[in-house]
């Protein structure tokens, strides 16, 4: 059970990312009984599978978490290659300012935040799913960043379920 790889406990209840040399990586806030997140699985791990040298850190910032839900999310839902924070105290999320679930940070190796926002537009403001996709946000940005372009789309509004 490896949630906080790559990771350093640097206060009790921080879990704080931390590489000799800085990477990019995606931050995904995530809930466990959010039915957003659980739509959007398989888009990250096409996402993972397609950009295997982008870290993602999955961060879990709803009261109520455990560490042994995130075990099971994770297993149920095949996420693998990741680190998966318990945000207990919220500290990620108000660093970030992330207001729902599921909602994405795009980090280049400056730790600058170059994308924020939704995965894709197939969620809307009434928590409905779209039958087709039409902009891919997050796979947009990273093939831009990863072919040293500008990010056209830098900020998009996410829809999900309100982190508590």
């Amino acid at each position: 059970m490896n949630y906080y790889k790559n990771s350093l406990i640097f206060f009790i209840g921080f879990i704080i990312s931390l590489s000799l040399k800085a990477q990019p990586k995606v931050v995904v806030f995530y809930s466990v009984d959010c039915p957003m997140c659980i739509r959007e699985t398989l888009t990250i791990r096409m996402l993972q599978k397609t950009y295997k040298n982008i870290n993602f850190d999955f961060i879990f910032s709803n009261s109520g978490s455990t560490q042994q839900q995130i075990e099971e999310f994770k297993q149920k839902y095949l996420l693998t290659n990741a680190n998966f924070i318990l945000d207990s105290n919220q500290f990620f999320q108000k660093k970030y300012k992330a207001k729902v679930t599921p909602e994405v940070f795009l980090i280049n190796s400056k730790n600058q935040i170059i994308y924020a926002g939704a995965i894709d537009n197939s969620l809307t403001a009434n928590q409905q799913k779209k039958m087709l996709v039409t902009k891919k946000y997050l796979a947009n940005a990273l093939f831009q960043f990863i072919n040293k372009k500008p990010i056209e789309i830098a900020k998009t509004k996410a829809f999900g379920c309100l982190i508590e």
